[in-house]
């Protein structure tokens, strides 16, 4: 797997139609590939940028549950992810703090099928990236809020390993694994990386839709196992 950061000559502005902006930046595309897009441009272009607020009220309006309320933040569920402050960020907004993008999955899905128009090509990807902190551990890590174009992930169960047992709850999460990767590259400051090309990638399964409900459901953690009232 080769990933390739796109570093911009420009930051990306509210008024900018975000299409135009990725192609004016992706030399090319070729069968197979995989392009990783930021949440944060994604929320700008979804004009998801506001004045600061009240982070903990503004976190409480835009989940889809809230897990615990603590004095200086809240743990919320969006888009099935356990997230502080349903993800609203203050960095690389420019003195604003942005929410996540709305319908993550739907908008990787109307990029894709630009793109795949744009640059004469079927199997393609395309995922919205962002970064949150890891569970039980410091420092954060890159994953994908998004995504279209190809499998999630791979189901090993039923599967032998490498001594013959039969494996029962092993499900590969090959999104999330991309998306770190992507991330990784792209950086969370002043890099200027808003976007990276995965190539050479094995073992994809691609198609021409964003993920199914049971493939959301697949890749779920079920959140009661999650220890926030300790």
């Amino acid at each position: 797997m080769t990933v390739n950061p796109i570093k911009v000559n420009r930051l990306y502005k509210m008024e900018e139609n975000l299409f135009d902006y990725i192609v004016d930046h992706l030399i090319s595309l070729k069968e197979n590939d995989i392009v990783a897009i930021t949440s944060k441009i994604v929320s700008i272009s979804e004009f998801r940028a506001f004045d600061s607020q009240d982070v903990i009220s503004l976190a409480k309006e835009n989940c889809d549950s809230i897990l615990k309320e603590m004095s200086h933040e809240v743990i919320t569920i969006v888009n099935q992810i356990p997230m502080p402050n349903s993800g609203i960020d203050k960095s690389n907004g420019d003195s604003k703090i942005l929410l996540l993008p709305e319908d993550v999955n739907k908008t990787a899905s109307i990029i894709r099928k630009q793109l795949s128009k744009k640059y004469g090509v079927k199997n393609i990807g395309v995922i919205i990236t962002d970064s949150e902190l890891s569970n039980f551990r410091n420092g954060s890590i890159g994953y994908a809020i998004g995504y279209s174009g190809f499998k999630g992930y791979k189901d090993y169960r039923g599967i032998m390993d490498l001594y013959g047992r039969t494996m029962h709850v092993s499900v590969s999460n090959i999104v999330d694994k991309i998306a770190s990767s992507a991330v990784f590259v792209m950086g969370e400051g002043d890099e200027r990386i808003p976007l990276a090309l995965i190539s050479n990638l094995h073992g994809i399964e691609f198609n021409e839709q964003y993920p199914t409900e049971k493939e959301i459901e697949i890749l779920k953690k079920d959140i009661t196992k999650f220890p926030f009232n300790v």
